[in-house]
């Protein structure tokens, strides 16, 4: 019994907050999920995830400052590809994560942070746009109104 006890508590489902947590090296577990949702389902777990978060003390920006995954803004182009869609001769890029009507989820953000992790194949060498498929994580964090936006994308 008490081994069932173990695996069984063992087993439990992580809370987003612990997997934010610990993808960005930073606590979020302190935050209030304003959104959230996660529809990986698809064919070898295809799918999206968005977090919005919001802290009312400084100990998450903090954590931000000082760690080496994250960057001040303004975003690379890649990244904003990625999160905002991009015009360049003539030539439409993105957004890759979007709502409903094809917008880009995240609003803009001045002033802040972002964290950007590549999940996929490296091995051919092409850029994470030049890819067949995207496999990442990207965060940004609006200093301004102390909001933390998460999104994953896997196709």
């Amino acid at each position: 019994m008490l081994l069932l006890a173990l695996l069984a508590a063992g087993c439990r489902a992580s809370q987003p907050l612990d997997d934010v947590s610990e993808t960005l090296g930073a606590d979020a577990g302190k935050g209030d999920v304003v959104t959230f949702w996660d529809d990986h389902g698809g064919f070898h777990g295809d799918g999206s995830a968005f977090l919005q978060i919001q802290f009312e003390d400084g100990e998450f920006l903090e954590a931000v400052r000082q760690s080496p995954d994250w960057s001040p803004l303004p975003l690379p182009r890649t990244v904003t590809a990625l999160l905002y869609g991009l015009e360049e001769d003539g030539c439409h890029i993105g957004p890759m994560v979007y709502g409903e009507d094809r917008s880009p989820l995240l609003p803009p953000v001045e002033n802040g942070y972002y964290f950007f992790l590549d999940r996929g194949n490296k091995e051919d060498g092409a850029s994470v746009l030049g890819r067949p498929s995207y496999n990442f994580t990207a965060a940004v964090y609006d200093e301004d109104s102390c909001t933390l936006y998460y999104v994953e994308l896997d196709t």
